[in-house]
């Protein structure tokens, strides 16, 4: 559970990571947003898989076999997020807050899940093993 805890904190640091990077490229430089997105998405997972590796998993893995996981984990929940979205807004025609609730309440779970049993595996073995 502690772990749990720990990714959750992990995503609001990323996610504010995300916030500030998107509107500082928006609004300072005047980027577009669909374009300031990508960059904001990337630094934010960047950071958030820094911080899973280091804190949340204890992980001394490959590194650069588990941030390609990382990335992996993080497009399917980008993917998972923008189709939970379109077909509760676009295709039920519902309240985009009900997509939201969703998301947020499937998507956490999910991307913990993969990222301990498959990005951070062996690390989360060892120290579940150790707990």
């Amino acid at each position: 559970m502690q772990r749990f805890v720990r990714f959750g904190a992990v995503g609001v640091i990323a996610t504010l990571v995300h916030i500030v990077v998107f509107c500082v490229l928006a609004e300072a430089f005047y980027v577009p947003p669909v374009v300031a997105a990508a960059p904001s998405f990337v630094l934010a997972t960047l950071v958030s898989y820094g911080l899973n590796r280091i804190w949340t998993f204890s992980s001394h893995g490959d590194h650069r076999a588990q941030l390609i996981k990382y990335f992996v984990v993080a497009l399917l929940g980008l993917a998972l997020n923008l189709a939970i979205t379109y077909v509760v807004v676009d295709v039920l025609h519902q309240w985009y807050g009900m997509a939201l609730f969703l998301v947020v309440s499937v998507l956490p779970i999910l991307t913990y899940s993969l990222n301990h049993r498959w990005t951070f595996a062996k690390a989360s073995q060892s120290v579940a093993a150790n707990d």
